[in-house]
Parts: C-alpha cells; sequence; structure tokens
C-alpha cells in the first residue's frame, strides 16, 4: 500500500532537486528521506528518479506519477479540512481549460472573486481551443461549447451563446446585400471551427433550417481572429453575438441574413465522472452557477 508519507517525501525530492535539500524541509535524516523514496518505488515496481553522483532526473515514470502524486497530497489535505468542520472551504491546485474568448471574457474576471470565498485553493486557468484531457494529468474542470461527445463525463449546462451573421459595410459595395441563405455563397465567408461545421452552415428561423454549402475564404479556431477578419472586410462570418454586440452598435459591422442565425452553443462544464469530487472541484462548479448561471452575460445586446 502506498503511503501518504512517502509520497510527500517524493515530491519534496522533486521541489528541492535533492535529498538533502528534502531532509532539511521535512525535518528528517537523510537516510530516512532514501528509506521512504526506496519504499516507494517498491510499492510502485518502478524507479521514480535517474541518480548519478551528480544529478538527480525523474525517470518517464516518474513524470506519469508526479501529477498523482501531487492530487493525493492536495486532496488529503481536504479531506482534513472537511474532517476539521472548515466544509467549503477547498484546497490544493484547481485546473480548469476554457476556450480562449470565453475564458477571457466570463472566467478571468471572476478568478479573484472565487479566492476570495475559497483562499487556499491555487487556480490555474489554461485558455485554448483544443479538447485538454480530464484527470490527473489534465484539467479538472473544462468549460466547452457545443454538444458533449464523451458520455463518460460529468456535465452541467449552464448557458448557450446565441450566434449571428456579420459582415462590414465594405463588402457589400460590389455584390448584393444576401437576401436568402443561399445567397452568401455569392460572397467571402470567415469560417470559425468550432462551432461552425466544416463546409458548411447550418441556419435557422424559428422553425425553418437550411444547411449551406460553402468554400471558406479563410477560416480559424480563435472567434477574436475571425472577428479581426471580418472587420477588415475578410467576409462574412457567424460569430458569437456578444462579441460583435458593439461592432454593430458602432456600424463597424452589419447583420447579414436578420432572423437567420446559426444553432446556439451550448455552454457545458464538464469534469470527470467519478464517485468522490474534491471539494475543490464542487466549489468551483457551484460557484459558476452562483456567478456566471444567474449573470448569463453572454446575452447581453
Amino acid at each position: 500500500m502506498i503511503l501518504l508519507a512517502d509520497v510527500q517525501v517524493f515530491l519534496e525530492i522533486v521541489q528541492s532537486g535533492h535529498f538533502a535539500g528534502a531532509a532539511r524541509k521535512l525535518g528528517a535524516a537523510k537516510s530516512n528521506v532514501g528509506r521512504q523514496l526506496g519504499r516507494l518505488e517498491a510499492e510502485l515496481g518502478v524507479k521514480l528518479f535517474s541518480r548519478t553522483t551528480r544529478s538527480l532526473s525523474l525517470t518517464d515514470a516518474g513524470q506519469v506519477f508526479l501529477p498523482y502524486a501531487r492530487r493525493l497530497v492536495d486532496d488529503s489535505r481536504e479531506a482534513a479540512s472537511v474532517v476539521q468542520a472548515r466544509k467549503g472551504s477547498g484546497s490544493g491546485l484547481l485546473k480548469v481549460s476554457s476556450p480562449s474568448t470565453f475564458g477571457r471574457w466570463f472566467l478571468a474576471p471572476h478568478i479573484a472573486g472565487f479566492r476570495k470565498r475559497h483562499p487556499d485553493v491555487r487556480i490555474s486557468l489554461e485558455l485554448t481551443s483544443k479538447k485538454v484531457e480530464l484527470g490527473p494529468e489534465g484539467a479538472d474542470i473544462a468549460l466547452r461549447l457545443g454538444p458533449l461527445v464523451d458520455p463518460g463525463l460529468g456535465v452541467r449546462r449552464l448557458g448557450a451563446i446565441d450566434f449571428c451573421l456579420v459582415a462590414a459595410p465594405d463588402c457589400f459595395r460590389k455584390r448584393r446585400v444576401p437576401k436568402v441563405p443561399e445567397d452568401i455563397r455569392e460572397h467571402a465567408f470567415v469560417a470559425l471551427r468550432p462551432p461552425v461545421g466544416e463546409r458548411r452552415i447550418e441556419l435557422h428561423r424559428d422553425r425553418e433550417a437550411i444547411s449551406v454549402g460553402l468554400l471558406p475564404a479563410a477560416e480559424c479556431n480563435d472567434p477574436d481572429v475571425v472577428l479581426a477578419i471580418c472587420r477588415d472586410g475578410g467576409g462574412i462570418a457567424a460569430l458569437p453575438r456578444f462579441l460583435v454586440v458593439e461592432d454593430l452598435r458602432s456600424g463597424a459591422l452589419q447583420l447579414v441574413l436578420p432572423g437567420w442565425a446559426p444553432p446556439a452553443a451550448e455552454i457545458l462544464v464538464v469534469y470527470s465522472a467519478q464517485t468522490a469530487q474534491p471539494l475543490r472541484v464542487r466549489a468551483f462548479v457551484e460557484f459558476l452557477f452562483d456567478t456566471l448561471g444567474e449573470q448569463k452575460p453572454w446575452t447581453a445586446g
């Protein structure tokens, strides 16, 4: 059985870079540190460090074990705090992944507020358009837009982001303004992936739905980049309404095919569907619903 004290020794060695530093930090003899590491390696059946007379480095197995070791220690501290009736505080490192634009607009402004409620939780926020894996080596929580494709994950729906078709007025000086969905084929199109489908765009109006095939003139998976291209007259784009509301008010952009719009993108909070979520995970999810879920700032405008 893996002993938590041995895992803590392993982490101190990683932090210090050598046995002597770990021994000083733990207030233990260097020989005891070596003995505890040996016991942990024997329990795991692998060597965690590559040791020479001058250097100490993690083996491949040590690199794999490192995030699990940190999780074990964080969870043990959190369990102790709950038992000691410090309910709702949470502790340890919380890794959150989000699409870049959503994270900048709606998560970053609330990180300080969350930490005021839960000062013992450290936040690592990764903004990326890529799908990040969940678990000890990945994120604890991910914000995702669109349908959930992995049934093995826990999921809660936070809301939905409305999209609209927009273009700079210059786009219509030489070509007519689209009157029906098929007319957008006559114009350059700047595609956002995701959530706009590849080589096609689905548009809805009331109960009508139509799918229009097109060949994008430009494409990018970052909404801010698509918006910049669109502002410069690069073509029609389907973008989140919250992202373009100020440009529509100023006249820098105009709506295309008013009444028609791509389907809304669901905002999903996903997490590993294990039976006992760490308190820091549950606290952050509830915080999101207490703040963003109530305010729904993406519906402004």
